[in-house]
């Protein structure tokens, strides 16, 4: 079955129903019923798991639906007499405007099931955007699309390494924890850049696991998956022949997963 994302559900409601978008509603009659098909078919052919319809929408939303799909049923039964105004029980509002502000609050993407739901993480913006994104890196990898898994997993590490050192670390006890790493180990003799916000993954990981956030076995992960991420850049691709491919995914999938185990309360 062909499938739309919930803004191309909106765009197609918008070319069949061009006055929506001056929110100047039509009575709909039997003349419509080309029309009114296309909609429930659009809106029949979006992935269920993406109808995150949020609750003050939704006994609207379904209103509009069963009462649309009804009045299809009367016009084709040869009740050309049956015109639709609004839905009742939610007058003066209009079935097709109830469905596409529905439509337009749903999200086109949203994270698979079994992706960690992250819950140390209270920031909902933060978290949901990082379960989206782990949920998309091991798409990718299921896929095949060895560069976008490993170069989103680095991302995710990024941002999760950011997270814990602003969230469970005091200020002093990062400048405490740089010095350090600083004087000894993979980063000896250099400094980290700017703010934290613009540490790169190295920086982050190595003062991580100075600060004993990391597991050692996560901290080595990290390292490769460092090297991996920096292959989104073609001049690093060039100088060192290597490129993406299922080994770094799943080193840089396995990092985020275990760095995800450490950060967990």
């Amino acid at each position: 079955m062909l499938q739309l994302l919930p803004h191309e559900a909106v765009e197609l409601i918008d070319k069949t129903f061009p006055w929506i978008s001056k929110q100047n509603a039509v009575v709909l009659n039997w003349g419509h019923v080309g029309a009114v098909s296309t909609l429930l078919s659009a809106v029949d052919s979006v992935p269920g798991q993406l109808l995150e319809v949020p609750k003050t929408l939704l006994p609207g939303f379904l209103a509009a639906l069963s009462f649309l799909r009804a009045s299809v049923q009367m016009w084709q039964g040869g009740n050309k007499q049956w015109e639709v105004a609004s839905v009742p029980g939610f007058e003066p509002h209009h079935p097709v405007i109830l469905i596409h502000s529905a439509l337009e609050a749903c999200p086109d993407a949203v994270p698979d099931p079994a992706t960690s739901g992250l819950e140390f993480i209270k920031d909902d913006v933060l978290r949901k955007a990082l379960r989206l994104d782990v949920s998309a890196a091991n798409t990718a990898l299921g896929n095949g699309e060895w560069k976008a898994a490993t170069v989103l997993a680095g991302s995710v590490a990024e941002a999760l390494l950011l997270w814990a050192l602003t969230t469970l670390s005091s200020g002093a006890a990062v400048r405490s924890a740089v010095a350090k790493v600083g004087a000894a180990g993979p980063l000896k003799g250099s400094k980290p850049s700017g703010s934290l916000d613009d540490w790169g993954l190295a920086w982050l990981s190595e003062v991580a696991g100075e600060l004993m956030l990391l597991k050692p076995n996560t901290l080595d992960e990290l390292r490769l998956a460092k090297n991996y991420r920096n292959l989104i850049h073609p001049g690093k691709t060039q100088r060192t022949g290597e490129v993406c491919d299922r080994g770094t995914a799943r080193v840089a999938l396995g990092a985020v997963d275990h760095l995800i185990r450490d950060l967990t309360p």
